[in-house]
């Protein structure tokens, strides 16, 4: 999942949840600055962003 500035793996609430890790400050502080609500972003950044991690056209 990505929000445009972070990304992160579906799995990350699975492995908070049960090993009681914290997610990194510089995310929280992020996520706390956008109320906690990711925005939604446009088909285009979603490809561009799909380009920038190498991920393979479908």
């Amino acid at each position: 999942m990505t929000d445009g500035a972070w990304l992160w793996a579906l799995a990350w609430e699975d492995y908070i949840e049960y090993h009681r890790a914290a997610p990194p400050i510089d995310f929280m502080n992020h996520a706390e600055q956008y109320d906690w609500v990711a925005p939604e972003l446009s088909e285009q950044r979603l490809i561009d962003l799909e380009r920038h991690l190498g991920m393979p056209d479908d």
